[in-house]
């Protein structure tokens, strides 16, 4: 019966969530600033309902990916390391572990298309500077944009890539709200679809 609570909660959170504002005309580390103020102020405000907070973590974890969508468009490689986690110490189901004993610390991991899984932040960020180094790098433009939300602190959002060269991937990007509020991503994974 809960699972079933928790699904007509994201049902009527995804229904009312407003409509998000584009970043256009400002720099990535700008727009960043931007997020990382706006985290807060959510933090800070009295969040209510359930459906009040998953309404929050829903519209917070969209406007990360429109930042990372952003900084990869920019090829602004300080922006993106901005959004990384260096590591996740408590996520998902780790949450509702009391004994300290059993947590664990994981790391981020990302998965580019046609690429193996990357795990570490120095490794992610490496590849991010090797593919920003690339002159024929395409933007790109997302839709589809849905957000499954697993608990308070993190969110998991998938989308769809359109690549200015042609090509249409799918991705996964799950976030973690960290110290402070602010939220990191932790995962990306992104493949090509056959439409």
């Amino acid at each position: 019966m809960p699972f079933c609570w928790l699904l007509l909660t994201l049902c009527f959170a995804w229904e009312l969530l407003p409509q998000l504002p584009t970043f256009t005309g400002r720099t990535s580390t700008e727009q960043l600033r931007q997020l990382r103020l706006a985290q807060h102020a959510e933090r800070d405000k009295d969040s209510g309902t359930p459906a009040t907070k998953l309404r929050n973590t829903a519209s917070a974890a969209l406007k990360a990916n429109q930042a990372f969508y952003e900084a990869f468009n920019k090829r602004d490689l300080e922006a993106m390391s901005k959004l990384w986690a260096s590591e996740v110490t408590k996520w998902g189901p780790l949450l509702f572990f009391q004994d300290r004993d059993r947590t664990f610390k994981m790391t981020c991991t990302c998965t580019h298309p046609d690429s193996s899984r990357l795990q570490g932040r120095p490794e992610i960020m490496t590849s991010w500077n090797r593919i920003f180094s690339s002159s024929t790098l395409p933007s790109i433009q997302i839709s589809k944009e849905q957000v499954l939300v697993t608990c308070e602190d993190m969110a998991v959002v998938v989308c769809q890539e359109e690549t200015s060269d042609g090509g249409t991937h799918e991705a996964t990007n799950t976030f973690a709200r960290g110290e402070g509020g602010i939220w990191y991503i932790i995962g990306h994974q992104a493949g090509p679809v056959e439409l």
